[in-house]
């Protein structure tokens, strides 16, 4: 009877090339599961009304941020008085999940976020986006930088605007504008008042 020689060398060579084909297949779903989303969300939650506008569906901030996942971005239309985004309660800030980026100061038919409009500076959006902790809308706004310190009436403010759940490499919030009672994001840093 005829038994064949097997080479082990050569059947530990197949096995390494299958192995590898799974993990390249593997990646490719796992990148393909991760796909990106963008969330576009606007003050009322329609389609801006600007010309060659975002492509829908559109939201309200709380909507996309609880509908957004880890590798999502939201884009927050603003406007050149301030787009303003309250929260609800003085105990309910606006929560950023991990691995999802939040950005803001758009004017809603921008293709890139590089393409935001500024006002010489990087952190100075012409159309601004506003996290408002002002509760009762009792609060005098500074046209300029928004936070007016002479401000009597923030004792029934929100305690806090925005809690991000981890910080990672790829969870981010682009905002920079701050709201009158707050004093906000100031390149990804908290600030204290």
């Amino acid at each position: 009877m005829y038994m064949p020689v097997i080479n082990t060398f050569n059947v530990r060579r197949m096995s390494e090339r299958r192995f590898s084909l799974f993990m390249v297949l593997w990646g490719l779903m796992a990148l393909a599961a991760m796909a990106q989303t963008r969330y576009y969300v606007t003050p009322d939650g329609q389609a801006p009304k600007v010309e060659n506008a975002w492509d829908g569906p559109f939201y309200g901030l709380e909507d996309a941020l609880s509908k957004a996942v880890p590798g999502d971005e939201i884009w927050v239309q603003g406007l050149e008085a301030g787009a303003v985004y309250k929260v609800d309660a003085k105990d309910k800030p606006f929560f950023l999940k991990a691995g999802v980026r939040l950005y803001g100061g758009f004017y809603g038919n921008e293709t890139d976020v590089e393409q935001r409009a500024t006002q010489g500076k990087a952190c100075s959006f012409t159309f601004r986006s506003v996290l408002s902790a002002d509760l009762n809308g009792d609060d005098r706004i500074d046209p300029t930088s928004l936070i007016y310190t002479g401000n009597t009436t923030r004792q029934d403010n929100a305690v806090r605007v925005l809690e991000v759940s981890v910080i990672t490499r790829t969870t981010s919030a682009r905002w920079w504008t701050d709201s009158p009672s707050w004093a906000g994001m100031r390149k990804g840093k908290k600030v204290e008042e």
